[in-house]
């Protein structure tokens, strides 16, 4: 298996997917991603020289990662943002979650929802192996995929929008879920499909959970929602367990 020999992240935009192995882009991406920032705020950050920034900045821009505009009012002056994603980043690297998903598909290969899950499990866990954390990505698979499942729920109450999401994971075997606690809102699931039966790594490993979860508790209640993993397989329990803060009370 291949070690994490450096410090790396990944941005994917426009179709693209860059790979910043440079610190000072990564600071720069940090940096600008909170909000617009002009060249001389960006050379102060990085302690950089004015030519050395103006270089990676413009084979950022032409990455497609990074976007500039002239300042209205004086058009010597760009300011800059992103336009990219977080994709990835380096982690150390958990070889025994592939291997522990690579065995569960020979064991599942006679049940069509289960092998299949398998080979989900199998995938996702091939990077953590090789000590790419992927997690950002995870999250916005899983804030895509909430939205268009909040398309299909009818009710915009909380108490009725629960029942709802506990029937709707029964029905697609992603795990028997319950509510514990309704101040904060916590949720219990077991059997996971993302978790279940996978090693204790010190970390939760349901955030395409949590990015479902978040859509589906936004769009269907017009809220802001924060869903956040606190116990998994991943760190040696035999549940999931969530806990839900919304912007406001419901």
């Amino acid at each position: 298996m291949v070690e994490n020999i450096s410090s790396f992240e990944l941005y994917g935009a426009d179709r693209t997917i860059v790979l910043f192995d440079n610190n000072v882009k990564t600071k720069i991406m940090h940096f600008i991603s909170k909000s617009e920032r002009t060249f001389d705020e960006i050379v102060i950050f990085v302690k950089r020289s004015k030519s050395t920034v103006s270089d990676i900045l413009t084979s950022m821009e032409q990455s497609g990662l990074i976007i500039s505009k002239r300042d209205p009012l004086d058009k010597r002056k760009k300011t800059y943002q992103s336009c990219a994603v977080s994709i990835g980043i380096s982690s150390k690297p958990t070889p025994e979650l592939y291997h522990t998903a690579i065995k569960g598909v020979g064991k599942s290969i006679d049940t069509s929802f289960t092998f299949m899950n398998s080979i989900f499990k199998s995938m996702r866990y091939v990077y953590s192996s090789f000590g790419v954390d992927v997690s950002s990505a995870l999250k916005l698979m899983g804030l895509n995929v909430g939205i268009e499942i909040s398309r299909q729920l009818k009710s915009s109450s909380l108490e009725s929008l629960l029942l709802e999401i506990v029937d709707f994971w029964d029905k697609h075997q992603l795990g028997y879920m319950k509510v514990i606690s309704q101040n904060p809102l916590t949720l219990i699931i077991e059997d996971c499909y993302e978790c279940s039966g996978m090693d204790n790594v010190g970390k939760t490993l349901c955030v395409f959970d949590e990015g479902m979860l978040i859509s589906i508790f936004d769009n269907r209640l017009g809220l802001s929602s924060t869903v956040k993993e606190v116990e998994c397989f991943g760190t040696g329990f035999e549940h999931c367990k969530f806990i839900v803060l919304f912007d406001k009370n419901i």
